[in-house]
């Protein structure tokens, strides 16, 4: 039996199993896939929006100089 997939636009709130599935050892997986509102929001952070004006980053000379 081949696996199903299916995209709902809107989920219901029961998911109906097919008659040949049931009773059977099976994988569910529910993926969102569209960002909830609070999602969208936390890709961010403050450290992200930090405006600078320089950013010096050392050579590699610099970095391993002994002292």
């Amino acid at each position: 039996m081949q696996p199903i997939r299916q995209i709902f636009e809107d989920a219901p709130d029961f998911i109906p199993v097919p008659e040949a599935l049931r009773h059977r050892r099976v994988e569910i997986i529910l993926w969102p896939l569209d960002p909830t509102p609070n999602e969208a929001d936390e890709g961010l952070t403050d450290y992200e929006r930090v405006k600078v004006d320089k950013i010096e980053i050392p050579s590699r000379d610099e970095l391993h100089v002994r002292r």
